[in-house]
């Protein structure tokens, strides 16, 4: 009897290993359960415009919508040095196709924010992949985790814990900023969309909160949209 249990503790010990072994492996020690990382490439690409970036005291951030506010930007010098004796100076950080993640990636590579920020993006979400629609069900899962005060508490004491609170996923490792070509279908699309759209929400939440932890105001613009434009695609 003794024997049997002994050898149904050592299968369990095993399975239990197994199992650990399993979750551990590939799994990355997260906080928010972004599936994406950054590499040092990232770092490096952007190295060269941190000081502007940092000497301005007007922040223009975002994708093609925040580079579309370049030809402004002498008339809003000409008509700020009216006010001031030295016009405030302006830069303008966005970049075509840019993400709101590579957004905040940037952000928190300044050693300090500007006192004002524009933020005036979102419009190419989908142009660079960052999670895979296979994994919905555990990135939402993860997020509904997050979400979980008790659970969050404790990633945020251990954040090794994340390793087993968080499902696993495909995890993507981002430098320098690539197009990638959309082959889903139209039922994929939708769930492209909707991962999109979540991992946006907790995106622009923690824009938000970043920029109000440094003490930096930020200014919202929304993206608009052309009701003229005829659809290019329609769902089946």
């Amino acid at each position: 009897m003794l024997k049997k249990i002994f050898i149904a503790l050592a299968v369990l010990f095993v399975i239990s290993g197994v199992y650990l072994f399993w979750r551990f492996q590939d799994a990355r020690t997260l906080i928010t359960p972004y599936p994406y990382s950054f590499t040092e490439e990232a770092s490096k690409s952007i190295s060269t415009e941190l000081a502007s970036a940092e000497e301005s005291k007007v922040l223009i951030i975002g994708d093609r919508m925040g580079k579309a506010l370049d030809p402004y930007i002498p008339s809003i010098n000409q008509e700020l040095s009216t006010t001031f004796k030295t016009a405030p100076k302006i830069y303008n950080w966005s970049a075509q196709n840019e993400g709101i993640h590579r957004t905040i990636f940037k952000l928190k590579s300044l050693k300090k924010l500007p006192p004002v920020i524009i933020y005036h993006g979102s419009s190419t979400e989908l142009y660079e992949r960052t999670f895979a629609i296979e994994d919905k069900t555990a990135i939402f899962k993860n997020f509904e985790r997050f979400d979980n005060e008790k659970i969050i508490s404790l990633i945020i004491t251990f954040p090794w814990l994340s390793r087993i609170f968080y499902t696993k996923m495909k995890y993507f490792d981002l430098g320098n900023s690539q197009e990638y070509i959309n082959r889903y279908n139209s039922n994929q699309r939708i769930d492209e969309a909707e991962i999109s759209f979540k991992i946006f929400q907790y995106q622009f939440s923690e824009l938000i909160e970043y920029v109000k932890e440094q003490k930096s105001s930020l200014v919202i613009i929304t993206t608009p949209l052309n009701l003229e434009t005829r659809p290019i695609e329609i769902c089946s």
